[in-house]
């Protein structure tokens, strides 16, 4: 095991979800990488409405809190961890960025979404646990 990826997006999940990947990284002195998504997909929804002023701006801002945030769960951590904050759709950019960073494992919160969301929107981590070519952790 020589690199992980840690798919972060603030959530009490995905909180856990950082505790694991760094458990596991300990052992094996991993090189860590924590991804944050900008949802482009927010963007576009709320570009679109005059009463939420959401920007590229803001959420990039947004982003980098929520790295910021993650850094602190890894204090005094041996290895090396690479925070990083993309745009797009959350599924396909944690794809992509596992198989470009050549990972062994992808670590993730599971956001626990109703039946009737998973039905009409699926959940980031079912997608990425369905489509990618590397191993995914979804913790709860």
């Amino acid at each position: 095991m020589k690199k992980i990826l840690i798919a972060y997006d603030g959530s009490d999940n995905g909180r856990k979800a950082l505790l694991k990947g760094k458990e596991l990284a300990e052992k094996f002195l991993a090189d860590v990488i924590i991804l944050y998504v900008v949802d482009d997909q927010l963007n576009r929804i709320y570009s679109h409405r005059q009463t939420i002023p959401y920007t590229d701006r803001i959420l990039q801002k947004i982003g980098e809190e929520m790295i910021k945030d993650s850094l602190d769960y890894f204090k005094g951590y041996q290895g090396n961890v690479y925070p990083v904050t993309r745009t797009g759709n959350p599924a396909a950019v944690i794809i992509e960025t596992a198989e470009e960073e050549n990972v062994d494992l992808v670590f993730m919160g599971s956001r626990g979404l109703s039946r009737v969301q998973k039905i009409l929107i699926g959940s980031v981590s079912n997608k990425v646990a369905n489509y990618s070519n590397i191993s995914v952790v979804i913790v709860k």
